[in-house]
C-alpha cells in the first residue's frame, strides 16, 4: 500500500506555519518591549499552543499508521498524548501563575489562538469546497 498525504496533513503543515511566523512576530515584538508580561504572556500561551498543536499532528499522523495493525492501539497511543499536552500546558500555566513575569489573560488567550485559527481555517475551507461545488 502505497502513502499517500492526508487532508489533514497539509491543513495541519498550513495551520503550524501560520501560527509559527504569528509566534516569529509576537517574539520580535517581545524583542523591543523586553519587560513587557503582557507580550511575554502572549508569546509563551503561543508556543505552548503550537507545541501541543504540533504534537498532536504528530500523533495523528502515526496513529492512523497505527490503525492498520489494531484499532485499539491507536486509541491508547492517541489518549496517551492527550495527557502528555495537558500535562505540558498546566505546568507552563503553574510557572507562569507562581512566577508572574507573564499576564495570565494574554497566555490562556496564546493558548487558544492557534485551535481559533485552526476553526478559522477549517470554516475557510469548507466556504471555499462549497462554492466550488455551487460552480461545477
Amino acid at each position: 500500500m502505497a502513502w499517500h498525504e492526508l487532508e489533514f496533513e497539509v491543513f495541519a503543515r498550513r495551520l503550524l506555519l501560520r501560527a509559527g511566523w504569528l509566534l516569529v512576530t509576537l517574539l520580535l515584538l517581545l524583542a523591543f518591549y523586553p519587560g513587557s508580561p503582557l507580550w511575554s504572556g502572549a508569546a509563551l500561551g503561543l508556543g505552548v499552543g503550537w507545541l501541543s498543536a504540533f504534537f498532536l499532528y504528530l500523533r495523528l499522523s502515526r496513529s492512523v499508521r497505527i490503525m492498520t495493525w489494531s484499532m485499539d492501539k491507536a486509541r491508547v497511543f492517541l489518549n496517551l498524548g492527550f495527557l502528555g499536552r495537558w500535562g505540558m500546558l498546566f505546568a507552563v500555566l503553574l510557572f507562569a501563575v507562581y512566577t508572574q513575569w507573564f499576564d495570565l489573560r494574554t497566555f490562556l488567550l496564546g493558548v487558544l489562538l492557534v485551535p481559533l485559527m485552526s476553526v478559522a481555517e477549517a470554516i475557510r475551507v469548507l466556504r471555499r469546497s462549497r462554492v466550488e461545488e455551487a460552480d461545477v
